[in-house]
Protein backbone atom coordinates (compact mmCIF):
# COMPACT_ATOMS: atom_id res chain seq x y z
CA UNK A 1 0.00 0.00 0.00
CA UNK A 2 3.00 2.29 0.22
CA UNK A 3 3.76 4.80 2.92
CA UNK A 4 0.66 6.20 4.58
CA UNK A 5 2.39 8.97 6.47
CA UNK A 6 5.31 10.27 4.34
CA UNK A 7 5.39 13.84 5.68
CA UNK A 8 3.62 16.29 7.97
CA UNK A 9 0.50 15.71 5.94
CA UNK A 10 -0.58 12.85 3.72
CA UNK A 11 -3.19 12.68 1.00
CA UNK A 12 -5.44 9.65 1.13
CA UNK A 13 -7.07 8.60 -2.12
CA UNK A 14 -10.53 7.10 -2.14
CA UNK A 15 -10.60 3.51 -0.96
CA UNK A 16 -14.13 2.89 -2.14
CA UNK A 17 -15.42 2.91 1.41
CA UNK A 18 -17.46 5.51 3.21
CA UNK A 19 -15.15 5.89 6.16
CA UNK A 20 -11.84 4.58 7.46
CA UNK A 21 -9.84 5.25 10.56
CA UNK A 22 -6.06 4.96 10.75
CA UNK A 23 -5.01 3.68 14.15
CA UNK A 24 -1.60 4.47 15.66
CA UNK A 25 -0.38 1.45 17.57
CA UNK A 26 0.27 3.65 20.61
CA UNK A 27 -3.45 4.40 20.77
CA UNK A 28 -4.84 0.89 20.58
CA UNK A 29 -5.31 0.89 24.35
CA UNK A 30 -3.27 2.59 26.98
CA UNK A 31 -2.80 0.77 30.24
CA UNK A 32 -5.23 1.34 33.08
CA UNK A 33 -6.61 4.53 31.54
CA UNK A 34 -8.63 4.80 28.37
CA UNK A 35 -7.24 6.74 25.46
CA UNK A 36 -8.40 7.59 22.00
CA UNK A 37 -7.40 6.42 18.56
CA UNK A 38 -6.52 8.81 15.79
CA UNK A 39 -9.69 10.40 14.51
CA UNK A 40 -11.77 8.93 11.72
CA UNK A 41 -11.05 9.92 8.12
CA UNK A 42 -13.82 10.51 5.59
CA UNK A 43 -12.88 8.57 2.46
CA UNK A 44 -13.79 10.91 -0.34
CA UNK A 45 -11.99 11.25 -3.65
CA UNK A 46 -9.04 12.93 -2.00
CA UNK A 47 -8.56 13.93 1.63
CA UNK A 48 -5.71 15.57 3.42
CA UNK A 49 -5.28 14.26 6.93
CA UNK A 50 -2.69 15.29 9.49
CA UNK A 51 -0.12 12.74 10.42
CA UNK A 52 0.13 11.46 13.94
CA UNK A 53 2.28 13.57 16.22
CA UNK A 54 5.87 12.80 17.05
CA UNK A 55 4.93 10.71 20.07
CA UNK A 56 3.24 8.17 17.82
CA UNK A 57 5.94 6.12 16.18
CA UNK A 58 4.50 2.62 15.72
CA UNK A 59 2.01 1.75 13.02
CA UNK A 60 0.28 -1.18 11.40
CA UNK A 61 -0.25 -2.06 7.79
CA UNK A 62 -3.13 -4.32 6.95
CA UNK A 63 -6.68 -3.65 5.92
CA UNK A 64 -8.16 -5.99 8.48
CA UNK A 65 -6.67 -8.07 11.23
CA UNK A 66 -8.13 -10.69 13.52
CA UNK A 67 -5.14 -10.84 15.79
CA UNK A 68 -3.45 -8.43 18.12
CA UNK A 69 -1.66 -5.78 16.03
CA UNK A 70 2.07 -5.94 16.54
CA UNK A 71 4.60 -3.15 16.81
CA UNK A 72 5.52 -1.70 13.46
CA UNK A 73 2.11 -2.18 11.81
CA UNK A 74 -0.80 0.17 11.02
CA UNK A 75 -4.43 -0.93 11.05
CA UNK A 76 -7.24 0.59 9.02
CA UNK A 77 -10.73 0.10 10.41
CA UNK A 78 -13.82 0.36 8.21
CA UNK A 79 -15.97 2.73 10.27
CA UNK A 80 -19.14 2.11 8.23
CA UNK A 81 -18.90 -1.60 8.98
CA UNK A 82 -18.15 -0.92 12.63
CA UNK A 83 -21.31 1.19 12.89
CA UNK A 84 -23.38 -1.68 11.50
CA UNK A 85 -21.68 -4.20 13.79
CA UNK A 86 -22.33 -2.02 16.83
CA UNK A 87 -25.96 -1.50 15.85
CA UNK A 88 -26.42 -5.26 15.51
CA UNK A 89 -24.77 -5.91 18.88
CA UNK A 90 -27.02 -3.28 20.46
CA UNK A 91 -30.14 -4.98 19.12
CA UNK A 92 -28.96 -8.39 20.33
CA UNK A 93 -27.32 -7.51 23.65
CA UNK A 94 -28.54 -8.51 27.06
CA UNK A 95 -27.17 -6.96 30.23
CA UNK A 96 -25.49 -9.29 32.69
CA UNK A 97 -28.27 -10.10 35.21
CA UNK A 98 -25.66 -10.40 37.96
CA UNK A 99 -24.80 -6.74 37.42
CA UNK A 100 -28.35 -5.42 37.08
CA UNK A 101 -28.35 -3.65 40.46
CA UNK A 102 -24.97 -2.05 39.80
CA UNK A 103 -26.01 -0.91 36.33
CA UNK A 104 -29.20 0.56 37.76
CA UNK A 105 -27.35 2.39 40.52
CA UNK A 106 -24.78 3.94 38.19
CA UNK A 107 -27.36 4.83 35.53
CA UNK A 108 -29.49 6.55 38.17
CA UNK A 109 -26.48 8.50 39.40
CA UNK A 110 -25.70 9.66 35.84
CA UNK A 111 -29.31 10.82 35.43
CA UNK A 112 -29.50 12.89 38.61
CA UNK A 113 -30.99 16.30 37.86
CA UNK A 114 -28.00 18.31 39.09
CA UNK A 115 -25.46 16.39 36.99
CA UNK A 116 -27.74 16.16 33.96
CA UNK A 117 -27.77 19.96 33.90
CA UNK A 118 -23.97 20.03 33.81
CA UNK A 119 -23.84 17.48 31.00
CA UNK A 120 -26.47 19.43 29.08
CA UNK A 121 -24.43 22.62 29.40
CA UNK A 122 -21.49 20.90 27.72
CA UNK A 123 -23.80 19.34 25.15
CA UNK A 124 -25.14 22.77 24.22
CA UNK A 125 -21.58 23.91 23.45
CA UNK A 126 -20.44 20.78 21.59
CA UNK A 127 -23.61 19.21 20.16
CA UNK A 128 -22.57 15.88 21.66
CA UNK A 129 -25.64 14.30 23.31
CA UNK A 130 -25.55 14.73 27.06
CA UNK A 131 -26.08 11.01 27.67
CA UNK A 132 -22.94 10.24 25.64
CA UNK A 133 -20.98 12.78 27.70
CA UNK A 134 -22.29 11.12 30.86
CA UNK A 135 -21.12 7.60 29.97
CA UNK A 136 -17.72 8.91 28.83
CA UNK A 137 -17.41 10.65 32.21
CA UNK A 138 -18.20 7.39 33.98
CA UNK A 139 -15.76 5.30 31.96
CA UNK A 140 -12.91 7.81 32.03
CA UNK A 141 -13.21 9.05 35.61
CA UNK A 142 -15.96 7.19 37.50
CA UNK A 143 -17.90 10.48 37.26
CA UNK A 144 -15.29 12.39 39.26
CA UNK A 145 -15.83 16.12 38.79
CA UNK A 146 -12.15 16.68 39.52
CA UNK A 147 -11.06 14.67 36.48
CA UNK A 148 -10.74 15.69 32.84
CA UNK A 149 -13.19 14.01 30.46
CA UNK A 150 -10.33 13.54 28.00
CA UNK A 151 -8.31 11.02 30.00
CA UNK A 152 -9.16 11.21 33.69
CA UNK A 153 -6.26 13.48 34.71
CA UNK A 154 -7.01 16.42 37.05
CA UNK A 155 -8.44 19.22 34.92
CA UNK A 156 -6.75 21.93 37.00
CA UNK A 157 -3.30 20.64 35.99
CA UNK A 158 -1.57 19.99 32.66
CA UNK A 159 -2.49 16.46 31.58
CA UNK A 160 0.25 13.83 31.54
CA UNK A 161 -1.71 11.05 29.82
CA UNK A 162 -2.89 10.97 26.22
CA UNK A 163 -4.06 13.49 25.17
CA UNK A 164 -1.08 15.06 26.92
CA UNK A 165 -0.49 18.73 27.55
CA UNK A 166 -4.13 19.80 27.91
CA UNK A 167 -5.00 22.35 30.54
CA UNK A 168 -5.04 23.56 33.16
CA UNK A 169 -8.69 24.60 32.90
CA UNK A 170 -10.92 26.80 34.99
CA UNK A 171 -13.68 24.21 35.40
CA UNK A 172 -14.76 20.66 34.62
CA UNK A 173 -17.01 22.07 31.90
CA UNK A 174 -14.16 23.93 30.18
CA UNK A 175 -12.05 20.77 30.21
CA UNK A 176 -14.92 18.68 28.86
CA UNK A 177 -15.56 21.11 26.00
CA UNK A 178 -11.86 21.00 25.12
CA UNK A 179 -11.84 17.19 25.20
CA UNK A 180 -14.83 16.91 22.89
CA UNK A 181 -13.83 19.74 20.54
CA UNK A 182 -10.04 19.76 20.32
CA UNK A 183 -8.94 16.21 21.08
CA UNK A 184 -9.28 13.10 18.88
CA UNK A 185 -11.71 11.77 17.87
CA UNK A 186 -13.16 15.33 17.84
CA UNK A 187 -16.58 14.22 19.03
CA UNK A 188 -18.07 17.69 18.50
CA UNK A 189 -17.65 17.15 14.73
CA UNK A 190 -19.44 13.79 14.75
CA UNK A 191 -22.81 13.86 12.97
CA UNK A 192 -24.17 10.32 13.23
CA UNK A 193 -25.95 10.00 16.57
CA UNK A 194 -27.92 6.89 15.65
CA UNK A 195 -27.16 4.12 18.11
CA UNK A 196 -24.64 2.52 15.76
CA UNK A 197 -22.97 5.87 15.18
CA UNK A 198 -22.99 6.86 18.84
CA UNK A 199 -21.45 3.58 19.97
CA UNK A 200 -18.82 3.84 17.26
CA UNK A 201 -17.88 7.35 18.37
CA UNK A 202 -17.55 6.03 21.91
CA UNK A 203 -15.34 3.21 20.64
CA UNK A 204 -13.15 5.72 18.80
CA UNK A 205 -12.94 7.78 21.98
CA UNK A 206 -11.37 4.83 23.74
CA UNK A 207 -9.38 3.48 20.80
CA UNK A 208 -9.92 1.13 17.86
CA UNK A 209 -7.53 -1.63 18.86
CA UNK A 210 -10.41 -4.04 19.53
CA UNK A 211 -12.11 -3.25 16.23
CA UNK A 212 -8.78 -3.82 14.48
CA UNK A 213 -8.83 -7.36 15.85
CA UNK A 214 -12.50 -7.89 15.04
CA UNK A 215 -13.38 -8.04 18.74
CA UNK A 216 -16.10 -6.21 20.69
CA UNK A 217 -14.70 -3.39 22.79
CA UNK A 218 -15.20 -3.77 26.55
CA UNK A 219 -15.40 0.04 26.73
CA UNK A 220 -18.73 -0.43 24.98
CA UNK A 221 -19.85 -3.98 25.76
CA UNK A 222 -18.57 -4.90 29.23
CA UNK A 223 -21.44 -6.02 31.52
CA UNK A 224 -23.35 -7.44 28.54
CA UNK A 225 -23.41 -10.79 26.77
CA UNK A 226 -21.53 -9.24 23.84
CA UNK A 227 -18.28 -9.25 25.81
CA UNK A 228 -16.59 -12.11 27.65
CA UNK A 229 -12.91 -11.31 28.08
CA UNK A 230 -9.86 -9.66 26.52
CA UNK A 231 -8.43 -6.27 27.40
CA UNK A 232 -5.52 -3.96 26.73
CA UNK A 233 -3.75 -3.97 30.08
CA UNK A 234 -0.77 -1.78 29.16
CA UNK A 235 0.43 0.35 26.28
CA UNK A 236 -0.14 -1.75 23.17
CA UNK A 237 -0.40 -4.97 25.20
CA UNK A 238 -3.56 -7.01 24.76
CA UNK A 239 -4.25 -9.79 27.25
CA UNK A 240 -6.87 -12.22 25.83
CA UNK A 241 -7.71 -13.49 29.31
CA UNK A 242 -7.99 -10.18 31.17
CA UNK A 243 -11.53 -9.04 32.01
CA UNK A 244 -12.77 -5.46 32.07
CA UNK A 245 -14.81 -5.09 35.25
CA UNK A 246 -16.06 -1.57 34.55
CA UNK A 247 -19.58 -1.18 33.21
CA UNK A 248 -19.64 -0.72 29.45
CA UNK A 249 -21.25 2.27 27.77
CA UNK A 250 -23.95 0.20 26.05
CA UNK A 251 -25.26 -1.35 29.26
CA UNK A 252 -25.40 2.08 30.89
CA UNK A 253 -27.05 3.78 27.92
CA UNK A 254 -29.70 1.06 27.65
CA UNK A 255 -30.69 1.44 31.30
CA UNK A 256 -30.51 5.24 31.14
CA UNK A 257 -32.81 5.17 28.13
CA UNK A 258 -35.31 3.06 30.08
CA UNK A 259 -35.22 5.48 33.03
CA UNK A 260 -35.24 8.72 31.05
CA UNK A 261 -37.57 8.83 28.01
CA UNK A 262 -35.85 12.00 26.77
CA UNK A 263 -32.89 9.86 25.68
CA UNK A 264 -33.37 8.61 22.15
CA UNK A 265 -31.22 7.15 19.41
Amino acid sequence: MGELWPSDEATVVSLGLSCWSFVPQEHLRDGGRTHTALSRTQARASITVPTVDTRQTAFVSARFTTREPSMGEVVMVDISKLKKDNETRWRNMKADPNLANTIDKVATRLLAAAVKTRYQAVSNKTKVPWSIIAVIHEREASQSWKANLAQGDPWNKVSIHVPKGRGPFNSWEDAAIDALTNCPPFAANWKDWSIGGALTLLEEYNGLGYAAMGKPSPYIWAATDQYKKGKYVADGHYDPNAIDHQLGCAALLARMKQLDPSISF
